[in-house]
Parts: C-alpha cells; structure tokens; sequence
C-alpha cells in the first residue's frame, strides 16, 4: 500500500499546484488526467478540485460567450453539454432544474445525469435515476446500460445487474469492451466470481484492462493466488501491465506473504512513476524556484 500512497501523494501535489500557475499549465493538468484514466487511477477529490480549477477560465468564457450571443437553451446538445459541466463542477442542484426544464429530454442528457452522480459517488441517485429512465420507457444505449451495471456493481445490487445483463442477451445487443469490463465488474463486487469469469472467458481479444478488473475481483473476493495466476497468464500473451496491473498484483503478494516478488513489483513501479511524470515534475520545480 505504501506504493498507492506514494502515487496519490505525488498526483495530488502536482493537481494543487496547476492552479496556483494559471491557464498555461491547463493543458499539462488534462493530459496527466488522461495518463489517470489510461492507468485505471481514481481521481480523487484533490485531483478533481485542481482539474475544475485549472480549467475553469475556459469553461466560464465560453459559458459567457453562450449567454451574450443568447445561445443559452437552443438544443438538446447545448443542454446536454452544459449539464455535463455542471455536474463535472458538482452543481447537482443546478443540473436538476436545468433537466426538469428541457423541453426534449433525450437519452445522452440522461446519460449525462447518471453519468454526473456516479462520478459524484451519489451511487443510490444514479441507480434510482437508471430506473426512472426505464419506466419512462426510453431507450438504453450502452453507455446507459453501462452506467446501470456500474450503479448496481457499486451498491451489489445483484438482481439490477442480472436483469441488465438479461436485456443485453435477449436483445442481441454487442457488448463492446467498456460494457463488458463493468459486467465483469458489477458480478466481482457481487461476489459472484463464477459469473464474472464466464464473461470474461467469452472476451475473444483480451486488452489489459479485461484482465485488470478481473485481477481485481479475485483479490477482493480474496483469491489472491488466483490473481497471481492471471497476471502470469497476461504476462505470457505478451500484454504490458499498466500501474493499475502493478498495484494489484502488489496487494496480491501481500496477502500471499510473498516479500520477494513484492519487492520487485516495488522497484518496477518506482521506476515507472519516475519515468511516467518526469516532464510534469520539472515543470512543477521551475514554477516553484520561479515563485517570489
């Protein structure tokens, strides 16, 4: 654990310091935002803060520049977007009047709402909004059904997620691999590992981040020895793991009591995080020995 400290701590000092330099380093605040996505690291509220402020210039002028040229509620894709923002910024309240006032609510502004609370952690509010969207019988895309499956995964709402799992194979609908990553996942949490390895078995080309979600599923579930074993596995496909692949694999031989091969997953993620922010590391040194 002492790595996954060392990573938020280093993330959370360079997010609250992009602010402090102003709208040149928004660009650097975003990219290693993507770099958290692409390694599976979740934001926190440190990270968030420092993104919405380092951003927030950008998004206040073009905000006002909708409001001058009277371009405020034109169409579902303004709504849609500007809602978007909104919650990104946690106007929850400001969001719900906004959507109870559109006057053609459409899937993606629905999406947009759920969306916002799930990554809000307000996981019983998209949950009951998922189920609102279908009483009032629109329909789901798979980022709506995605979003369900995460809700139910997140609060173990087993039997939600077995009935979205039953209205993607009754409808023939292709589960791409964001979708089928979350169903692995909301079974993992529901501690139903059978079901979780039987979609994860039907992946014909597997990517790391299948493997991952797996990986840790077994550890939560706590069968570390098998999360071992999948690594393995992924390691002789040939795919490369990621710091998410890392840090899993760490907690794994904790709990197996298995110092040395720790240890040398803790020397590989040190020179990972050192190669990985280096430029943005630098950065953060010369604005600091710039400060007065």
């Amino acid at each position: 654990m002492h790595v996954k400290c060392l990573m938020k701590l280093l993330i959370e000092m360079l997010f609250s310091a992009y602010p402090q330099v102003g709208d040149c380093c928004a660009g650097e605040a975003f990219r290693v935002a993507q770099d958290m996505q692409r390694e599976e690291l979740e934001p926190n509220r440190v990270t968030l803060v420092g993104l919405f402020q380092a951003a927030s210039n950008q998004g206040k002028s073009i905000l006002g520049y909708a409001i001058r040229r009277g371009i405020s509620w034109i169409n579902e894709v303004f709504e849609t977007s500007l809602m978007d923002m909104h919650m990104k910024c946690g106007l929850t309240d400001k969001v719900v009047v906004n959507f109870s006032k559109m006057s053609r609510k459409t899937v993606g502004s629905w999406n947009a709402l759920i969306t916002g609370h799930l990554q809000l952690g307000q996981l019983l509010r998209a949950l009951e909004l998922f189920i609102q969207m279908v009483q009032e019988n629109y329909v789901s895309d798979l980022i709506t059904l995605a979003n369900g499956l995460l809700s139910c995964g997140c609060t173990r709402h087993l039997a939600g997620g077995k009935s979205i799992h039953g209205y993607f194979l009754s409808n023939g609908v292709q589960l791409g691999l964001v979708a089928t990553t979350v169903l692995i996942d909301m079974y993992s949490k529901c501690n139903c590992l059978i079901q979780a390895k039987e979609v994860s078995d039907k992946i014909e080309s597997k990517e790391i981040v299948s493997f991952n979600v797996m990986i840790s599923g077994y550890i939560e579930n706590g069968f570390s020895s098998k999360a071992v074993e999948l690594f393995r596995e992924m390691v002789r496909r040939g795919l490369k793991p990621n710091i998410s692949t890392i840090l899993n694999v760490l907690i794994a031989f904790s709990f197996l009591k298995d110092a040395r091969q720790g240890k040398c997953m803790h020397e590989c993620v040190q020179t990972w995080v050192c190669s990985k922010y280096r430029n943005s590391f630098n950065l953060l040194t010369c604005t600091q020995s710039a400060a007065p």
